[in-house]
Order: C-alpha cells, then sequence, then structure tokens
C-alpha cells in the first residue's frame, strides 16, 4: 500500500511541474536601449523584422535613425503576418510603398510619450486619458488604466489602452531608445486597428 501511495505521490509531483499553463514566457523588455529607434527594431529579429522591412519599404528609416524624439505604437510580427494573411499578401516586397507609408505613420507620434505621460482613463467608455495625433493625422484616444493588485485598488500594474476601431492593449511599454519611445503592441493586434 505504502508503494502505491508513493508512486502516486511522485506522478503527481511530476505531472504537476510539467505543465507552463499555455504561459509564452516572451522575456522582459529593457527600459533603455543604447541606439536609436532603426537600431532597436533591428536588434530584435523576433518582434520587429516585419514592420522593419515595411520602415525601409517606405523610405522612413530617417525617421527612426533621427535625432527629433518620436512614439512608435510598434505592430509585432505577428500582427503584420496575420495583416498579410487576411490580405492574402506573400511577401512584404509585395506591399504598395504607399501602404507602407501609411502603416508605418499609423503608429507614430511626434515626441515622445512615456506611459506615465498618458492620462488614467477607462478604456471601456474613453472617459479620461487624452486623444493624440499620428503622423498619418489620424486621432487616437489613449488611457493609463490602473490594475488592482489583491485588495489594493488601482495598485497593480499600469497598461496603457488605445482605442481604435476595437480597444487595443500594449504589451510591453516604455522601450527608450535614445531618439525617442516604442510602446509593443499585443500579439493579437492586427494592422488598421488603429
Amino acid at each position: 500500500m505504502s508503494k502505491l501511495l508513493v508512486t502516486m505521490i511522485v506522478l503527481l509531483l511530476i505531472g504537476g511541474c510539467s505543465t507552463n499553463w499555455n504561459f509564452e514566457n516572451t522575456g522582459l523588455a529593457k527600459e533603455h536601449f543604447d541606439g536609436n529607434m532603426y537600431e532597436y527594431l533591428k536588434s530584435d529579429s523576433y518582434n520587429w523584422d516585419s514592420i522593419r522591412l515595411i520602415i525601409e519599404k517606405a523610405e522612413l528609416v530617417p525617421l527612426f535613425e533621427g535625432k527629433d524624439p518620436i512614439t512608435f505604437i510598434g505592430p509585432t510580427n505577428h500582427s503584420v503576418r496575420k495583416w498579410m494573411n487576411d490580405k492574402f499578401i506573400i511577401c512584404i516586397n509585395d506591399i504598395d510603398k504607399d501602404a507602407c507609408i501609411k502603416i508605418v505613420k499609423d503608429h507614430l507620434f511626434a515626441g515622445k510619450i512615456l506611459r506615465d505621460d498618458i492620462p488614467q482613463g477607462k478604456y471601456l467608455t474613453q472617459e479620461g486619458g487624452d486623444v493624440y495625433t499620428t503622423l498619418s493625422g489620424k486621432s487616437i484616444w489613449m488611457g493609463l488604466f490602473y490594475e488592482d493588485y489583491g485588495n489594493v485598488v488601482e495598485g497593480g500594474v499600469r497598461v496603457i489602452y488605445l482605442k481604435g476601431d476595437v480597444t487595443i492593449d500594449i504589451a510591453s511599454s516604455n522601450i527608450q531608445p535614445t531618439n525617442g519611445v516604442v510602446h509593443s503592441l499585443s500579439y493579437n493586434y492586427v494592422l488598421g486597428g488603429l
């Protein structure tokens, strides 16, 4: 009987420790990057290769290398691939240059907008927050939402929400190359949502 009990305990421990609960660890973002925004995008091919190629095709690399501060609400490779799949586009070279310019400028803002510069808001009702204008001329509502932690109201993480066609959340914020700030859109974002 005790041998069976020991075996069951061992199996429970092994089984209980082997699951990752469908958690995908994407690592920690470093807040400061010693280089310009284009160099930052180039340094992380897993997340930024597709949008970097779109920036190159749009001939907007000088904006990302320049001295003037900019804020990039960046769509990752996952977002670009979903959009391309929906449009039946095989490769980035098949995207029209004007479409590339629009994609980039729809996600780019003049000046440096850090997470804590964005006013607190309620993303479902768009109360509070503020409206920011992209380089393409789109008006985007942004609000900072304070999540609760345990029994502490608004004591948890601060999350940026955007309101375009749908409510969009930021996966990682305040990544600061030498010429601005990058806020990474979540992997479920699809281009055109802003």
